[in-house]
């Protein structure tokens, strides 16, 4: 998959609104952190004492362009000498997939990261939020992580992101401690040495990996030769081995005292990989098929395949992971049993044992706990912790609406100002949204009418729902690369096309030539039609719901709805708000400063200023 970073758009940018000019040239900086403040769940980092209440702006101001002057020199007396701010929502656990997820050797702390600006480190004991981690991003953009790592004394923590950076958190203070910079492409893959002095490092591509020192940050090993990405890697516990897995089929282990290379082209591709605590035995995780392998370290040859029954041809078992005591085999992946993905496993001699089942989508890492439990990350998002026996000690679920499967149920009005949706996967638990109110309803709307339109007279789109070819008349459509098409809506005269895809919303014309393409904040899961095709109304895999215009893709409102079907908060992208009191601390400014922590500051700072459900409610009718 294309892991290059996917900004947030937002078209009127609050960085010029509220901070003027400066924002646009952010000084460099080095990756910051954020750190929790108990008890309050939403705020992501110490602030400074609550100021008073800000006076209510007389009414002969209540003009917009005097309200978002008004509403810098606040937030600028506030959060002296801020460079960068832009809008996001935290709803204080992850809301976006998750890549991965990681755990030191005393199994205190759980580092959790993917497709947000927050990474967080939970206590694995009871899953207590400890600090958010964040990593600069460019304006009007996101850097996101997809790799995880801390080192096993807890003492240092890295985070692979999709710009080709390595970023360093001290373990007990959380605050930046540099970075390595200028790989080639993302870094997919991350491991610390079990005495923690060296970092392999997996690169995107066809570019291979490499091997740092941690204390010096001196490059001590460059490996290349790689056909795909490199998403799997794992130090012997020894120390004089590493073993890689890639996407073009071939397991890897180096020897760092004499440089050998052992490699084995396998059948399927290989994802995960893991040394058992012993050193003798290798277990590959493949994302093809239905089986795991455990291989001799030594020659690659194989010892046994684990195979389980499976029902479709995704299924796969990508994650594993052995048991601390190296008794147990732990491996998942997109295994679905029941509706429900399983943690399957296994004796080391092969035996089965019951399966662990809890999350709903696919699993995309496995750790061992010190209890013969175990610590999964998955794409719902969710992180969890279990026990021996498979229960929950704690999860953390997002608490953003699930479009997934939501073709038929997600619905607007004619002109686009109510829409009707589940508030989970698969269309359960209808609720609709009025933006005339505006007001939430746990009851579906009266006036909605069809979902999206998805057959043309004039033309014939194929393959366009969930499949990385989809096809205009029986030619491909020009995709980025590894994107996989999600979401379709036709216009009624068939004169265009609104395509969702992984990381991108294009609008074709008839002909498959490109009018527009946007970066996305999460996979546009469900897309539709509204106000004679003047609008584009985008259910997004962030939980959002997204009005645009349809001629340009410029954003015009957006709306978050709290999974409670109780808080929600609709907002232009200038910053003009309404919403619940919680809706108010979800949607806020991410704020950084020179050389200090970033701040969450929740939009309700500025509620004087910004919250205006006027404006907000003649959003869409100013847009047209």
């Amino acid at each position: 998959m294309n892991v290059r970073r996917l900004g947030q758009r937002t078209r009127v940018s609050l960085l010029a609104a509220l901070l003027g000019a400066s924002c646009t040239t952010p000084q460099p900086r080095g990756p910051v952190a954020l750190v929790a403040r108990p008890p309050a769940p939403i705020a992501e980092t110490p602030t400074p004492s609550p100021p008073p209440e800000p006076v209510q702006p007389p009414a002969e101001s209540r003009e917009p362009a005097v309200l978002l002057q008004r509403a810098r020199a606040h937030l600028d007396s506030l959060f002296p000498g801020a460079t960068e701010t832009r809008l996001d929502i935290n709803t204080g656990v992850q809301n976006a997939r998750l890549h991965s997820a990681s755990m030191d050797a005393a199994c205190t702390r759980v580092v959790a990261g993917g497709e947000e600006a927050a990474t967080r480190v939970w206590s694995a004991l009871d899953g207590t939020l400890l600090a958010t981690l964040e990593v600069p991003s460019q304006p009007g953009a996101l850097t996101k992580i997809f790799s995880t790592a801390i080192s096993p004394d807890g003492r240092t923590i890295a985070l692979g992101d999709g710009d080709g950076s390595v970023h360093f958190f001290d373990g007990e203070t959380y605050q930046a401690n540099g970075r390595i910079d200028g790989l080639p492409n993302s870094v997919t893959a991350l491991d610390f040495s079990a005495d923690g002095q060296l970092l392999a490092v997996g690169i995107w591509g066809q570019h291979g990996i490499r091997v740092y020192e941690v204390p010096t940050r001196h490059l001590v090993l460059r490996a290349g030769g790689f056909g795909a990405d490199c998403y799997g890697l794992d130090f012997s516990p020894d120390g004089s081995k590493l073993a890689a897995t890639s996407w073009d089929r071939v397991v890897r282990v180096y020897d760092l005292k004499s440089g050998a290379l052992t490699r084995r082209e396998m059948a399927a591709r290989s994802t995960d990989i893991a040394f058992s605590p012993d050193g003798s035995q290798l277990l590959v995780g493949l994302n093809d098929g239905n089986a795991v392998q455990v291989l001799d370290p030594q020659s690659l040859r194989t010892r046994r395949e684990l195979r389980v029954k499976h029902d479709y041809d995704s299924d796969n078992l990508s994650s594993v992971a052995w048991s601390r005591d190296g008794q147990t085999i732990h491996a998942s992946g997109r295994y679905s049993n029941a509706g429900y993905n399983e943690v399957r496993r296994w004796t080391r001699t092969g035996r089965p044992l019951p399966a662990f089942r809890i999350n709903l989508d696919t699993t995309q890492s496995l750790s061992a706990t010190c209890d013969g439990g175990v610590l999964i990350a998955s794409m719902d998002p969710m992180v969890a912790m279990l026990d021996a026996s498979g229960n929950p000690r704690w999860t953390h679920f997002s608490r953003r609406i699930d479009f997934v499967g939501q073709r038929e149920t997600f619905r607007v009005s004619a002109d686009g100002t109510a829409v009707e949706f589940g508030m989970e996967r698969y269309g359960k638990r209808i609720h609709s949204f009025s933006v005339a109110g505006p007001s939430l309803s746990g009851a579906p709307a009266s006036d909605v009418v069809a979902g999206p339109r998805v057959e043309a007279s004039r033309f014939r789109l194929e393959s366009w729902q969930n499949d990385p070819k989809p096809t205009l008349d029986g030619r491909l459509l020009p995709l980025k690369r590894f994107e996989t098409a999600r979401s379709l809506a036709i216009a009624a005269d068939d004169s265009f096309f609104i395509l969702g895809a992984e990381w991108s919303l294009y609008r074709f014309d008839p002909t498959g030539s490109q009018t527009w393409r946007i970066q996305v904040p999460g996979v546009p899961r469900v897309v539709t039609l509204a106000a004679g095709d003047r609008l584009v109304v985008v259910g997004f895999e962030d939980g959002t719901i997204r009005w645009l215009r349809a001629n340009t893709g410029v954003q015009v409102l957006a709306l978050f709805i709290d999974k409670d079907g109780v808080d929600w908060v609709l907002w232009t992208p200038d910053g003009f708000y309404a919403g619940t009191p919680r809706g108010a601390d979800i949607l806020g400014f991410r704020l950084h400063r020179d050389q200090a922590t970033p701040m969450f500051v929740p939009i309700r700072e500025l509620a004087a200023f910004l919250e205006n459900p006027e404006v907000v409610r003649h959003a869409l009718d100013n847009a047209l």
